[in-house]
């Protein structure tokens, strides 16, 4: 049986951030922004969860400031760039949305976003526990498609939308 001592270490980070939906995706960049050595855990091929890879390209999602006009802002550049509707690029700044953001662009700016700052972005990589030593989460066994292995981390910030992490 593996245990956290017996596989390999993929990565140490000083934030670990597991799921990269809609809280992930902004969580990694702005802690890496703020000095964090950062990881990003995401079990599909893509950021953004629900609001992307999910099919739900339209939903109220309250106040359109701090971080969220952030990702505004970074979405619009992307749009504009691979030709989305007016719909789409008037989408958030409406109320009621005026028409559907263009998926991939959210896609595409997310991940821009996180490199930018410096965060490390695994993608196709599953939380398949969590690291614990006495009380404390001290990371996470991932399942990858090269096998198991453990990202080891000073602050884990569980965004899985399952709770993977708290759940183990």
């Amino acid at each position: 049986m593996k245990t956290a001592e017996t596989v390999p270490v993929l990565d140490t980070a000083d934030v670990l951030v597991a799921g990269g939906g809609t809280a992930g995706a902004v969580a990694a960049p702005v802690a890496a922004a703020r000095g964090a050595r950062t990881v990003l855990l995401e079990m599909h091929s893509g950021l953004g969860g629900t609001g992307t890879l999910g099919g739900v390209n339209t939903y109220w999602y309250g106040v359109k400031n701090g971080f969220t006009r952030e990702v505004n802002r970074r979405y619009r550049v992307v749009a504009e760039q691979v030709g989305a509707t007016r719909a789409q690029l008037d989408h958030l700044e409406k109320f009621p949305a005026s028409g559907l953001w263009h998926v991939e662009a959210k896609m595409h700016a997310l991940l821009k976003w996180s490199l930018e700052t410096g965060a490390a972005v695994r993608f196709r990589s599953t939380v398949a526990g969590a690291l614990v030593r006495g009380r404390a989460v001290t990371g996470a066994l991932v399942a990858t498609p090269d096998g198991l292995a453990a990202v080891r981390a000073a602050v884990t910030v569980e965004s899985t939308g399952d709770g993977a992490v708290a759940a183990h």
